[in-house]
């Protein structure tokens, strides 16, 4: 039995109406479902993402977060069940609005493999994470304010009765994810999660802020199309309320460019309430290191406070393979 120690790096990302809204659902992780936890190659992973998105038409949100996760332990007779610790931090700001949220998370998870080569496996995740919303009196005063702040769940009646308003609270994740192997060139995922499992109400002054449950599926393919393309496809389905509030579908095309520089090239849609996105992105693996780039556009035909963005993700995975088995066994997402 193996310990192994890390330590955090940065990533940066966005969350909108305190959910955060990168287009690729790739890239959510451990806030999404925290089984993702140590639901990749290597034993080490690290991933930093930006993203800049346009708020009505004075103003960005910008958001950051910070994502590391490890496996820690390895046992089992066969040595391939494994459990893993991760940590990520997400801050949002958007200044025009006077909202900030901040969000610090820490889960764990266990990885059972169903079979020899660990293709198959089954990971059980839980999460604990512990929020910071902010409001304060904004720069202007537009409709296009207001429905943000409505959307965030904060009470307008008493907007300048105080200043700046804060709300604290703590709540829990759940989440699984199943991976099955048609063969070692189609792997299929099916993952589910539960958010907030409190769903608690919280009052600040005269404010209310209602923390939602919400629940989220997603589902996954890859197939092996030649020693040197892969394809990839993901849903990802978000309920909160019994209704839909977010919905992402897309798929890479994986290739290798030479002999040591692979390039991921995809195509992403995404309705988030009454707006409607779409991303192409591109990308570079080279090694360890994976480069991708996200610009979403917005195509909704229904009026919308939120406009296209761009995202930048760089992912890091590093070490040896703790279990001695497949080197590439785990859905990139």
């Amino acid at each position: 039995m193996k310990i192994y120690i890390t330590l955090a790096l940065c990533m940066f990302y966005i969350n909108i109406h305190a959910q955060l809204s990168s287009t690729l659902p790739q890239n959510k992780l451990l806030v999404n479902n925290p089984a993702n936890t140590g639901r990749f190659n290597k034993d080490i992973f690290a991933s930093i993402t930006n993203k800049v998105k346009k708020l009505g038409y004075e103003s960005n949100i910008e958001s950051k977060l910070v994502n590391v996760s490890s496996k820690i332990l390895k046992f089992g007779n066969n040595k391939k069940d494994v459990l893993s610790l991760g940590f990520e931090t997400n801050m949002e700001n958007a200044k025009i609005n006077g909202i900030l949220n901040n969000q610090y998370l820490a889960s764990l998870s266990y990885n059972k493999s169903l079979n020899e080569d660990g293709t198959s496996h089954i990971i059980i995740g839980l999460g604990f994470h512990y929020n910071q919303k902010r409001i304060s009196p904004p720069y202007y005063i537009t409709g296009t304010q207001m429905l943000e702040w409505l959307s965030a769940g904060y009470d307008l009646q008493y907007l300048y009765a105080q200043n700046t308003r804060h709300v604290k609270y703590a709540d829990f994740n759940i989440g699984s994810f199943f991976q099955g192997a048609i063969n070692d060139n189609h792997l299929y995922t099916i993952g589910f999660s539960i958010n907030n499992i409190n769903a608690r109400t919280y009052t600040y002054y005269n404010g209310i802020y209602k923390v939602n449950r919400n629940y989220n599926l997603q589902t996954s393919y890859q197939t092996q199309l030649s020693p040197t393309s892969s394809l990839n496809s993901a849903v990802f389905l978000q309920l909160e309320n019994n209704k839909k509030e977010i919905l992402v579908a897309g798929v890479n095309y994986n290739f290798l460019l030479t002999k040591f520089i692979e390039m991921p090239i995809g195509l992403w849609v995404k309705q988030n309430g009454n707006t409607n996105f779409i991303a192409p992105t591109f990308g570079i693996k080279y090694g360890k290191l994976t480069f991708i780039l996200a610009n979403d556009f917005t195509f909704s035909k229904k009026q919308s406070t939120i406009g296209g963005g761009y995202e930048i993700n760089i992912k890091y995975n590093f070490g040896r393979n703790l279990e001695n088995i497949l080197e590439n066994r785990f859905i990139n997402f």
